[in-house]
């Protein structure tokens, strides 16, 4: 950060010594100024939110997820494909030390002439499959008593409520009332891209098969 032009500030100033004062209450014989109580119609507001939004996450597990009848897709061909170009850039899933704590797979190569970043099948290697597969099908990092994916059960696969933006709504299940962001985070991916969530969630609902 670039530190502002002239001296230097000092604790010391008037200025300063004042507002010192007026948050510590020492110092001065200046009252302490009234402070007002948070806004209680604020914060009912917000558990109300909260609790609506628990209240949709577990209708939508509950109702399965409104998935409609699809193919079961190709673990290597499609959802590496979708891993690839969705979730490895910025190092979040991306090498064995990712920030996001697991592992997917290569990430895409962009391509400045075309604006796109494509993902090479040729790099997947039959190792690779097979590490990404266990490690969805391992315990989750936030809520280890469950499996990131659960075969053949959406509503106790872990990864489905992050991308479903419930990641809070089970905590009879996950132990934890705080775990973890959505994936992506801020916008679920059951919000922002259906189609694709429909795609894994299928997959998860067929039994998770390493094809």
């Amino acid at each position: 950060m670039t530190k502002p032009d002239g001296p230097r500030a000092s604790w010391t100033s008037p200025g300063l010594c004042l507002v010192a004062s007026l948050l510590l209450g020492c110092g001065s014989d200046t009252p302490e100024p009234h402070v007002h109580p948070p806004d209680a119609g604020v914060e009912k507001r917000d558990a109300v939110s909260e609790a609506e939004a628990i209240l949709a996450c577990r209708e939508a597990f509950k109702s399965g997820l409104g998935l409609e009848p699809a193919p079961v897709p190709s673990f290597r061909h499609e959802l590496l494909a979708m891993f690839s170009t969705n979730c490895t850039f910025g190092g979040c899933h991306e090498g064995d030390d990712t920030t996001g704590h697991l592992r997917l797979g290569n990430p895409c190569t962009f391509d400045p002439k075309t604006m796109t970043c494509n993902f090479d099948e040729s790099l997947v290697t039959d190792d690779l499959v097979r590490r990404i597969h266990g490690n969805l099908l391992s315990p989750s990092t936030n809520a280890p008593r469950m499996k990131r994916v659960e075969p053949g059960k959406i509503d106790l696969s872990f990864a489905l409520f992050k991308l479903s933006g419930c990641p809070n709504a089970f905590p009879e299940l996950t132990d934890c009332t705080q775990c973890g962001d959505t994936m992506p985070p801020i916008t679920p991916l059951r919000v922002g891209q259906p189609l694709l969530f429909q795609r894994f969630a299928t997959w998860v609902a067929a039994g998770a098969p390493m094809d």
